[in-house]
């Protein structure tokens, strides 16, 4: 079952690249294997629930081996879950995206139900509350969403400081929109006046350097992020954060890493993500 997904993710990405006349270096570390695209400094590394001890250590060495390349990192539940959003945004690294300029689209205010529907479609991670919910409009269709915090008093910048967090923005899949998460911050600004943004970047896909060119200054990193995962079910579970449904099954005196292993969980971390801030006044 894992090779044959594995070897499914592998032979698509070569062949994206192959059909775009990108050459192609195969890699392998920590018994990971590894497909290079030179010509766009990025690599993608498929990640099998087994391999969840070694990944640390697989970035670390790939990093000090090809300086410069980033390491794209796909789970193999996501691959599984969230396919064709993983097809999308592999496509776009490579330069494979139907472009739409964001001046030919309109920015409209959306409610939560528009929202969580398309990034149920077109984002990777879990759907969250929002108090600020934005979408770019192309001929009536919706093409890409942001949604931002409620904002937060931070008294140590000043008495009426208001820091604001750029919680998800996603585009529609196989469609970039150039320029467009500009214009939706612009239109954030210009409508609620913050005086900060701050946004998190996933370090499995990014290394923030499109919120560098709108701004944003790098403050640091987080911490990585545990959930449980189980093969054949596929779905991820926040650790320390499990539905009742599952804490519900454990037995007399049972902690939470001993029910998850007695039911075939396997624990994964993620990167954690960079942090980053945009200073408005």
């Amino acid at each position: 079952m894992h090779n044959l997904i594995s070897t499914n993710f592998h032979d698509w990405t070569s062949r994206l690249a192959a059909e775009n006349n990108f050459s192609l270096k195969l890699s392998q570390i920590e018994g990971v294997s590894i497909v290079m695209v030179p010509e766009k400094t990025v690599a993608f590394a498929f990640i099998e629930l087994r391999d969840n001890e070694i990944v640390f250590k697989m970035i670390e060495l790939f990093n000090h081996l090809n300086k410069g390349f980033q390491l794209i990192t796909v789970w193999e539940d996501q691959w599984i879950q969230s396919n064709e959003v993983i097809r999308s945004r592999i496509s776009s690294l490579l330069g494979q995206t139907k472009r739409i300029h964001g001046r030919a689209t309109k920015v409209k205010r959306i409610d939560s139900h528009q929202l969580n529907n398309f990034l149920s479609i077109h984002h990777l991670n879990v759907i969250t509350a929002a108090k600020y919910k934005y979408g770019l409009f192309f001929k009536d269709e919706l093409v890409a969403v942001a949604s931002f915090s409620a904002g937060k008093p931070m008294p140590s910048r000043g008495e009426n400081y208001r820091s604001y967090e750029l919680i998800r923005f996603a585009n529609f899949k196989d469609h970039t929109v150039v320029g467009g998460l500009s214009k939706l911050i612009k239109f954030f600004i210009e409508e609620v006046k913050p005086s900060d943004i701050m946004t998190y970047a996933d370090l499995e896909w990014s290394n923030g350097e499109g919120y560098e060119k709108l701004g944003f200054k790098k403050e640091g990193i987080t911490e990585s992020q545990q959930f449980w995962v189980k093969e054949g079910e596929w779905l991820r579970y926040y650790a320390h954060k499990l539905p009742h449904s599952v804490l519900s099954m454990a037995e007399s005196n049972e902690s939470e890493e001993q029910l998850m292993i007695r039911l075939g969980y396997v624990r994964i971390k993620n990167q954690g993500n960079l942090k980053f801030r945009l200073v408005i006044k």
